[in-house]
């Protein structure tokens, strides 16, 4: 099974491909009803939530399923981070200025459940972890892209001294007109 990628909805027609080809994929290989991008599944009381970042609708649909379920455990898979943690800090789900509130609201929801999140999509590992006024969260970011077998982490950043506005700086090449905003 699998999340929804930025790269699965690119395109005329991305997205009717993915609903019409990769849903009953997941399907298929689960055994069970899937017939969405968003999706549960459930076992042993941790609750595994697959989550489509590229629908508007998927915040109240996430508020929906932890007030029905109310895990024990909660994995939380995503492809774009919920917490930015490397240069393209620009590139994470609600990173727009007027989605604030709906990015404090999953952070929420996150750290209530005391989540694990799973995510990709800035090609770069990391583990952290989020505090939020309801509790807190971990959050792993995984990377599709290694060199070799034995491949040694770059730009190694750690602790929260670490963190700071010369980030942007770490990928010079990318998106420079979006530094000013990293940078902040």
């Amino acid at each position: 099974l699998f999340t929804k990628g930025n790269h699965d909805i690119t395109g005329p027609g991305a997205a009717e491909v993915y609903n019409r080809r990769l849903v009953p994929f997941m399907a298929a290989r689960a055994g069970d009803r899937i017939e969405g991008a968003a999706f549960t599944r459930e076992r042993s009381g941790t609750l595994l939530v697959f989550y489509d970042a590229y629908d508007r609708r998927s915040l109240d649909w996430l508020e929906g399923v932890l007030q029905q379920q109310k895990p024990r455990r909660l994995v939380f898979i995503i492809h774009p981070p919920v917490v930015p943690y490397n240069a393209r800090n620009t590139w994470h789900v609600f990173s727009h200025p007027r989605q604030a509130d709906e990015g404090q609201r999953l952070l929420e929801l996150l750290g209530t459940c005391r989540a694990i999140v799973l995510s990709g999509h800035l090609h770069k590992y990391s583990f952290l972890v989020r505090r939020t006024q309801n509790g807190r969260f971990v959050q792993l970011g995984l990377s599709s892209v290694a060199g070799s077998d034995d491949a040694h982490p770059r730009d190694l950043i750690e602790d929260i001294s670490g963190y700071g506005p010369d980030l942007a700086k770490l990928v010079p090449r990318h998106s420079r007109q979006t530094e000013p905003q990293g940078r902040a």
